[in-house]
């Protein structure tokens, strides 16, 4: 939690067991995935909305809006 006061003990202790859960941020899973392998935003008509996907992970992708929250993965 040092490196990121941001965020919350749970949060923190959630990020270290590897553990993946709605309304974490984009941050938070770089954190704990590094870079992902594509990013494909699209916007229709309701602001950009982005799929982040993963090759060797599994779930392998996260759709947030320009927020950074994720909101869905599959």
């Amino acid at each position: 939690q040092k490196k990121h006061p941001e965020w919350s003990r749970e949060d923190c202790e959630n990020i270290a067991k590897r553990r993946i859960w709605i309304g974490m941020t984009y941050d938070m899973l770089i954190y704990q995935r590094g870079k992902p392998n594509t990013i494909n935003p699209s916007d229709y008509g309701n602001g950009v909305e982005y799929q982040c996907c993963w090759d060797d992970y599994t779930p392998s992708c996260f759709y947030m809006k320009e927020d950074n929250i994720i909101y869905s993965y599959n």
